[in-house]
């Protein structure tokens, strides 16, 4: 009897982490789509649109990853990375369509310069620095 309420609460953990994976991996998509929506305005001329394509890739491999395997960090590192990546476009989309492209038309785009800016630093942690540690197994290479 409380062998199956153990598995039961193990899948209901399941698949409460495989709601917030896709969830997360839906956010980064939508984030990617905004940021890719404000580069075909008029930003495109100033910034690349290789984001895109990192982005989604990292958010469906960070889901499927995720959702599989909630226990193993490596997809949730996937997803920050992709979120933070597809903030950190969206803004700086944001900051080059208020700030060059059509000055004064949308407000706080300094401040979306900011965060663009601040976010640089900060996304690629995730993917260049804690993913090869916790890559393949989920856990460091050592105890230390």
């Amino acid at each position: 009897m409380a062998e199956g309420l153990e598995e039961q609460a193990r899948e209901r953990a399941g698949s409460r982490a495989a709601v917030l994976a896709w969830g997360m991996c839906a956010f980064a998509l939508a984030l990617s789509s905004a940021s890719l929506v404000l580069a075909l305005l008029g930003t495109a001329r100033v910034v690349g649109l290789d984001f895109p394509l990192v982005g989604v890739s990292g958010a469906l491999v960070g889901g499927l990853v995720a959702s599989r395997k909630p226990r193993n960090p490596v997809g949730w590192f996937f997803l920050a990375g992709a979120c933070i990546g597809g903030l950190q476009a969206l803004a700086g989309a944001y900051a080059i369509y208020g700030l060059i492209v059509d000055p004064g038309s949308v407000p706080l785009a300094s401040l979306s310069a900011w965060f663009s800016s601040t976010f640089q630093i900060v996304g690629p942690i995730f993917g260049f620095v804690l993913l090869p540690l916790y890559f393949p197994t989920g856990r460091p290479p050592t105890p230390r």
